[in-house]
């Protein structure tokens, strides 16, 4: 659930625990330099219900970076989630509610219910004006010196031809406004096309990376609290820019290359910094004595270098009991120290685990999360995540305004964290089972061995032929394994489409998994088991 703090006029800085399922995590925000309206503090895991622990709920403290320890806590409201869309809309005459997620309302009702205590949308806004709004408000926030921030919008452009631009405003531009505009243009279009044969379509571009015109959100001028520009990311009206923005990958990869190019900025004007570094990939978990689990991953990608960033110096391995809340996490130090052992562990009790990767740049996104019963023991049962499809197909749609629109929501679309349902599921089924997890790529690459466990779960989710159900290696491994008198459960929706149908296996789909392709949809969503077997009936 996102939470939020608004905080008053005292301008220290302080503190916020945030304690959600799975355990505590602190932020601090120096509110000397942002303050005075709703300030995004994380997306955290809550229960359902109360909880005589303190779960959900936020402890503040002013012991904190630029602290005295001497001044008082002050927080007008703690929030969380951003709630259903309630400004009052005048546009046609009459006085409505738009009915909608908040989320989904333009940046003028958005903001009109982000200003703190004290303050009106007029007096920071002014009239309702959707354009200038956003550099408004971020102006209202910030409170630090010139050359601390940067204010960059995102759009999309129409009227023909691809690629991203960065926009200069003719009549008032900030002090740095050209540089800022061409960096991140170019970083764009430079990362997105060095990265062509990963997204759906290859990224092409025009012959200039900026645009200059009259722009009413970013005209600050000279005496700006900061930089500003916009970046229109791609053209919406082209269908392979259209689809590229509708793809969670490409909408991660140009948000990264908004930040790698701000970072550029930054350091053009005196201030040194890294890029973070990418999740890291290959990700597996083992109890190998009671109590105790081993996690082993590898580095992310770190080329191409412009659009990857830099490479990790370091690890942060997180826990959970239930796969969703999160315990603050345990450093691993070293780019080369890519395994952990963590003991003291119940070993009745199914854990959860995910990784981030760590730089002076900040922290990466996390990688899958893979789940094990610290019981040691005899290796029983493997869970194999082999579900990586991340795409537009995928998109949550529903109805808005009268259309279907695609809500790029990575959550909705894959999680990565499908383990927890199947582990719950074995370990309410038959307690005590020794189960470890790994990525479908430590067994592809040989880091895992599906022979030394009695039954594999595979889990492919929407995985299809684009990403493979099952690539000739995993076809030939799990042959092996079955052949050897292992244990399969596969699970996926594609499975017999694309082994089959397309013809991307059948060999091995009628011969090893004894099944056959009958139609695309069975037109139900019953199954009845056959008497005696794995399932109830």
């Amino acid at each position: 659930m996102y939470t939020w703090v608004l905080y008053g006029t005292d301008r220290t800085a302080q503190t916020y625990r945030i304690n959600h399922t799975g355990g505590t995590t602190e932020v601090t925000v120096d509110h000397s330099i942002v303050g005075s309206g709703w300030v995004y503090l994380g997306t955290y895991h809550f229960n359902a219900g109360n909880s005589a622990t303190g779960e959900g709920s936020v402890q503040i403290s002013n012991k904190g970076p630029n602290s005295t320890g001497t001044k008082v806590v002050i927080a007008d409201a703690i929030r969380f989630g951003n709630g259903m869309g309630d400004y009052i809309y005048t546009d046609s005459g009459a006085s409505t509610i738009s009915g909608y997620p908040r989320e989904d309302e333009n940046s003028y009702h958005w903001i009109a219910r982000s200003i703190g205590q004290g303050a009106t949308p007029a007096s920071i806004l002014g009239a309702d004006n959707n354009v200038s709004a956003p550099s408004d408000f971020a102006s209202y926030m910030y409170h630090g010196a010139f050359g601390g921030a940067v204010y960059v919008g995102y759009h999309s452009n129409a009227g023909g031809g691809r690629g991203a631009r960065g926009l200069i405003d003719s009549s008032a531009p900030t002090p740095n406004q050209t540089t800022l505009a061409t960096i991140l243009g170019n970083q764009i279009n430079q990362d997105m096309q060095s990265l062509n044969g990963v997204f759906e379509y290859n990224w092409t571009t025009g012959t200039s990376a900026t645009y200059t015109s009259a722009f009413g959100e970013i005209n600050l001028g000279a005496s700006a609290k900061m930089d500003a520009t916009i970046i229109e990311v791609a053209f919406h009206d082209d269908v392979m820019d259209a689809a590229i923005m509708r793809d969670p990958k490409g909408r991660d990869q140009i948000a990264r290359s908004v930040y790698q190019g701000t970072v550029q900025y930054f350091v053009t004007y005196g201030v040194t910094n890294t890029s973070l570094s990418t999740p890291a990939t290959n990700v597996r978990v083992v109890s190998n004595a009671s109590g105790a689990v081993t996690l082993t991953w590898a580095a992310g990608p770190t080329s191409p270098a412009a659009a990857y960033g830099n490479a990790a110096t370091g690890y942060k391995v997180y826990s959970s009991v239930d796969g969703y809340g999160f315990d603050g996490g345990r450093t691993v130090a070293g780019v080369g120290t890519t395994t952990l052992t963590i003991t003291g562990l119940d070993p009745n009790t199914a854990y959860y685990f995910k990784v981030t990767a760590t730089n002076a740049g900040g922290e990466s996104g996390a990688s899958e999360v893979v789940a094990a019963l610290p019981s040691g023991g005899t290796k029983q049962v493997l869970i194999v995540n082999g579900f990586d499809r991340f795409d537009r197909t995928q998109n949550f749609r529903y109805a808005y305004l009268g259309q279907q629109v695609d809500r790029v929501w990575p959550r909705y679309n894959n999680s990565h964290d499908y383990v927890v349902q199947v582990e719950t599921a074995i370990q309410a089924s038959k307690p005590g089972v020794h189960v470890a997890t790994t990525s479908n790529e430590a067994v592809i690459s040989g880091a895992v061995t599906l022979t030394d466990y009695n039954t594999v779960i595979w889990i492919t989710g929407n995985e299809t032929t684009a990403g493979h159900t099952f690539d000739a290696t995993e076809q030939a491994k799990l042959t092996t394994f079955i052949n050897a008198g292992g244990n399969v459960f596969l699970s996926g929706s594609e499975i017999g489409w694309d082994l089959d149908q397309q013809n991307n296996g059948r060999t091995f789909y009628e011969s090893t998994l004894l099944a056959n392709y009958v139609a695309d949809d069975a037109g139900t969503y019953t199954a009845t088991a056959n008497a005696g077997g794995i399932s109830p009936a």
